[in-house]
């Protein structure tokens, strides 16, 4: 193996994990729901000025492609367990604003057997477990 094919492996590996994009990131063609602590309700719409209140609710709601959750700062209660997988080109994207911190009993973020997700710009506190833990899935 030459030192080129192995840096390619090594960047292929780790974006099979988790891509990273900016929070203002607009999503290819999905919905953009909001999770907030201000006004919110998890049986309300999940926009900016009506958020859903849990990560839950968020993560339960974005199933398609494209679609992302945009978390306001806050402290919220984990984990988040992700609901669907997105796609080539529309990855289900989570972005937190600067601010969002999850504090958890276990795991704070959880991708299980998921693909294409991005998770960006969250803070983990009190887990017993991982911050983050991803099994299964790719990209």
């Amino acid at each position: 193996m030459t030192r080129r094919t192995g840096a390619r492996a090594a960047l292929l590996a780790v974006g099979l994990l988790l891509a990273v994009i900016p929070f203002s990131h607009a999503a290819a063609s999905g919905s953009t729901w909001y999770v907030g602590p201000v006004n919110c309700s998890d049986t309300g719409p999940g926009t900016p000025s009506n958020p859903f209140c849990s990560l839950s609710k968020g993560a339960a709601t974005a199933t398609h492609p494209g679609d992302t959750v945009q978390v306001l700062a806050g402290t919220y209660t984990g984990p988040m367990t992700f609901a669907a997988s997105g796609a080539a080109g529309a990855p289900i994207t989570f972005a937190a604003a600067p601010g969002a911190l999850i504090n958890a009993g276990s795991n704070g973020i959880v991708a299980s057997s998921k693909s294409y997700v991005v998770i960006n710009g969250f803070s983990v506190t009190g887990t017993t477990g991982y911050g983050i833990s991803v099994s299964g899935g790719s990209h």
